[in-house]
């Protein structure tokens, strides 16, 4: 999608380093113990839709003319999230929500405080790496947060997700070092040409 918009520029090596990333994920969810398809294809759905919400956001604070800051791209994009949420808690609401939001609104405040921050860190890093560092990123979130329950809670990992992680960092690896050398390359063809100085002529 990124190349397609031409965010990124297409490589075999991009798309090989990528594929050992996806081949990880996959293991990684074919050694689910609960896996479900039906839940499996909601979660691509949601990532498709997700990875278009970063791409729009890469496009509109970095290019297209726009270049938004930070904030003002988190203020454009609440209420596109709060709308959809206000019609379903309307549809779903009974009388013991007010309730229990009057009980538990403090929690519900910091709560909000910590989306509000946590979406001012999703647009700065998608500002200043990309939509798909952010994806990468995201990918080792994950892999830390299983690696946590495993250790601290004991939750049972099976032996194909242990090699799914496995890859997934190692494919992560490779895209960092092939973006540092990308990023090498591009500082040293920006780099202006050193003129030879010219000996001076005593008379």
């Amino acid at each position: 999608m990124s190349c397609c918009l031409g965010l990124q520029n297409f490589s075999w090596m991009k798309t090989a380093t990528l594929s050992i990333v996806v081949i990880g994920c996959s293991l990684c969810a074919n050694g689910e113990m609960n896996f479900v398809l039906a839940g499996f294809l909601l979660q691509i759905f949601s990532q498709v839709c997700e990875c278009s919400k970063n791409l729009i956001g890469e496009i509109v604070m970095s290019g297209a003319g726009m270049k938004l800051d930070v904030l003002t791209f988190v203020l454009c994009q609440a209420p596109c999230s709060l709308l959809p949420l206000l019609v379903a808690s309307a549809y779903v609401s009974e009388p013991a929500v007010g309730r229990d939001f009057m009980q538990m609104w403090p929690y519900i405040l910091a709560n909000a405080s910590v989306a509000f921050f946590l979406n001012i860190l999703i647009a700065l890093t998608i500002k200043r790496l990309s939509a798909l560092a952010f994806v990468i990123i995201g990918l080792v979130k994950d892999s830390v947060i299983v690696a946590c329950s495993a250790f601290v809670f004991h939750d049972p990992i099976s032996q194909q997700q242990k090699i799914g992680f496995v890859i997934i960092m190692a494919g992560i690896a490779m895209w960092s070092r092939l973006k540092m050398r990308e990023a090498a390359a591009t500082r040293k063809e920006s780099q202006p040409l050193m003129t030879r100085k010219q000996p001076e002529v005593k008379v």
